[in-house]
């Protein structure tokens, strides 16, 4: 520090508020007693550490690593005598170095000493940035220059680290037959510039433990106290260990983390199956999340090993998680010290709502999942045999549970559907999730019949729509804006043609999808095709491909028409002229008609595709209302309140039926109790759906109200 030349008489130090200390300094010193004081003990501090780093370094050598041939004896020697030899980065391996190895004992033996090495470098890095910024105005170049080094060897270890994580990972998964998970995997970062070409390729994704950048702006701008420290307080923060200020920072992820896991409450307005069955969602959201990282995924392995496999030193204790004992392994992963900060800071990124995030897909499967009632999901008389049979590649154990690598086939039962609508309130994303066209047109259905699920409702709906989702008609594609008729007059600029007068017509039409398992809509369709006066009408079963009704001319097909004279009367004694239709060929019918569904990539089998047009060719709303009679009148209802109201009571006796009439032994554990506590789970759950989009800060010794 022979840089700084005593100019001034004034001390160099700043104070805890980043002020320039007021007092003098002491003779022959460049800071005032107090702060000639801090210094000799901050100096101590991080010259300690630097001993510690470098001791380290020396006596945990890389095992199968060869390194420069160097003299152990001598550098702790030196080391002991405060000499100026420190960690080199040739004792650092690279990624080559790394993929030679393929005992992953090994590999993890070198994942402990790279992240116990970073922790080091860390703590000492930050204890010089302490010190010459407190005292020495940030440091000379030199000392920046060094500093900078022991940056580029952090660097290096984190590149290291997640160079081994990405190792363990393909090793692990190739060991349990789910390579399926690579083509799952968020491809979320480059390759490192030190990494070889050979091994990095598009799945590769590297990670650093700890936000430096975090730490950098603590240091440059502390927060200003509220009074002037004594020097004994400014002592203490100065010299306090950045392992407490990590530790400290961990606690306050891993408190956010706990409290997805506590969510929701034991209330006792919910029944107890209601909350063990949401508490379950949340574990099969983390399971899924951490699967998606190599640094996760192998942490948790190394904390709870699949049951069966060689390495595993934890069997299936756990016990079937309906149980009231229950005890998940999530929330001990995530409270022990198998995950550094930014592996925490990235587990709590990761359970947001977005994009390669949680999206209503994989909430959907979460849900999905707790209906699996196999006997090897979940604990059994036949689990030791279970456990040897693991390995399917269709399924993967991760703390406590199985992540599988398809979706359940077909749809939700009612309860998985009120759980879905407890994390979703947005019913495009309802529809995304939907198996098949039944699940989706019975979930539009609830929202008008029992009031269900009322924010799944399109505002300032129609009645008469209100009307179509009862019987499951779900309005696909309309016209409301065709004008009805339109007379043009063609003046042409030759004086030796006529003026023509041309008419243009259009007409309404509807397409909407009707359900295959009610038997109602076979007649409504009938109905609608017995009024060739009102309406024109095509159908078609979208899971037999059959035609079912049709006009008897293509040309009855039409949406826009014209006709032309040289004067009124003569033009409106011409026949109209169809200028566009859609065509009575099955094929090219199905092309010219879309459906909501399409939008997600799929399309729904289960269902009619119906093709309603005014033959009136009058106004939207009364085309649309005439359809709504014809229903009322299949139906057997006098209006639209007393449908909504008979549907409602078909529903109540439909489960008084059910209810009154046992289930089977092997789902009588799922379905029990559903009729009560469903309905006031959704309405005391709304709070889900806010779950996974802001944070959490619910204080788990809080009243239960508090949380919602």
């Amino acid at each position: 520090m022979s840089t700084f030349k005593l100019n001034s008489q004034k001390c160099l130090a700043f104070t805890r508020s980043r002020t320039p200390c007021p007092e003098n300094r002491a003779e022959n010193s460049k800071w005032c007693p107090t702060h000639e004081e801090l210094q000799g003990k901050c100096m101590r501090i991080y010259k300690h550490h630097s001993r510690q780093l470098d001791r380290y370094a020396v006596e945990n050598p890389y095992p199968g690593f060869q390194i420069p041939s160097v003299d152990t004896t001598q550098i702790l020697h030196q080391i002991e005598n405060q000499s100026p030899t420190h960690i080199t980065n040739e004792m650092i391996p690279r990624l080559e170095d790394m993929h030679k190895i393929i005992d992953p004992d090994i590999l993890r033996i070198w994942y402990t000493i790279a992240r116990r090495t970073w922790a080091l470098v860390n703590r000492t890095v930050l204890a010089r940035e302490h010190h010459h910024s407190q005292f020495y105005q940030s440091g000379d170049h030199s000392h920046r220059h060094f500093n900078a080094i022991l940056r580029r060897k952090q660097d290096l270890l984190e590149s290291l680290m997640a160079g081994i994580d990405q190792r363990l990972y393909q090793l692990t998964i190739g060991v349990e037959e789910a390579d399926w998970l690579l083509s799952k995997r968020t491809k979320n970062s480059s390759s490192d510039s030190e990494s070889d070409g050979k091994s990095t390729s598009s799945d590769s994704v590297l990670y650093g433990d700890v936000d430096c950048q975090e730490e950098q702006k603590l240091l440059e701008a502390p927060p200003t106290p509220p009074s002037s420290p004594t020097p004994c307080q400014e002592c203490q923060c100065i010299s306090e260990d950045p392992d407490e200020k990590l530790n400290r920072r961990k606690q306050a992820v891993m408190g956010q983390l706990v409290n997805y896991l506590n969510f929701p409450p034991k209330d006792s307005q919910l029944s107890d199956l209601t909350v063990r069955e949401i508490k379950e969602v949340i574990r099969n959201i983390f399971r899924r999340v951490i699967v998606r990282d190599a640094g996760l995924f192998v942490r948790a392995k190394e904390f709870n090993p699949t049951p069966g496999l060689p390495s595993a030193t934890v069997l299936y204790s756990q016990s079937d998680w309906r149980e009231p004992n229950y005890q998940c392994p999530i929330k001990q992963f995530v409270c022990s010290e198998k995950l550094s900060l930014k592996e925490l800071q990235r587990l709590w990124g990761l359970m947001k709502f977005g994009k390669d995030k949680i999206g209503p897909e994989l909430i959907r499967n979460a849900i999905a999942d707790i209906y699996r009632g196999s006997s090897d999901a979940y604990g059994s008389d036949e689990i030791q045999s279970n456990c040897a049979n693991h390995k399917k590649s269709t399924k993967i154990w991760i703390l406590g549970g199985f992540v599988w690598r398809k979706a359940m086939d077909g749809p939700l039962p009612r309860t998985g559907s009120d759980h879905l609508y407890a994390f979703i309130s947005c019913a495009g994303c309802m529809l995304s999730t939907c198996r098949n066209f039944e699940e989706w047109a019975g979930n539009r259905r609830l929202v008008v019949v029992g009031g269900r699920y009322p924010e799944w409702s399109e505002p300032q709906e129609p009645l008469v729509e209100r009307l179509f989702r009862c019987f499951k008609i779900v309005l696909c594609r309309h016209n409301c804006n065709a004008k009805l008729s339109k007379v043009e007059k063609i003046v042409p600029k030759s004086k030796k043609l006529r003026t023509v007068y041309t008419e243009t017509q259009e007409r309404h039409y509807l397409h909407i999808c009707m359900s295959v398992g009610d038997p109602r809509t076979a007649k409504i369709i009938d109905a609608l095709s017995a009024l060739p006066s009102s309406f024109n009408l095509y159908a078609k079963r979208r899971d037999t491909k059959e035609v079912t009704h049709k006009p008897s001319h293509e040309d009855s097909l039409w949406c826009s028409r014209v006709r032309s004279g040289y004067t009124t009367v003569e033009r409106k004694k011409k026949r109209f002229t169809p200028a566009t239709a859609f065509k009575a060929d099955a094929n090219l019918f199905e092309k010219n008609l879309t459906s909501p569904e399409n939008s997600f990539k799929h399309r729904f089998e289960d269902c009619w595709d119906v093709l309603v047009m005014d033959a009136k060719a009058g106004n939207f709303d009364g085309f649309v209302n005439s359809i709504g009679k014809v229903v009322l009148e299949v139906t057997g209802y006098e209006s639209i309140e007393a449908a909504i109201k008979g549907e409602e009571e078909r529903d109540n006796l439909a489960l008084n039926m059910q209810s009154s009439q046992p289930a089977p032994k092997s789902t009588q554990q799922f379905y029990t109790s559903y009729g009560i506590s469903t309905p006031m789970a959704v309405s005391r759950l709304r709070c889900c759906r806010s779950l996974f989009r802001e944070p959490v800060c619910m204080n788990e010794n809080s009243e239960p109200e508090s949380w919602f």
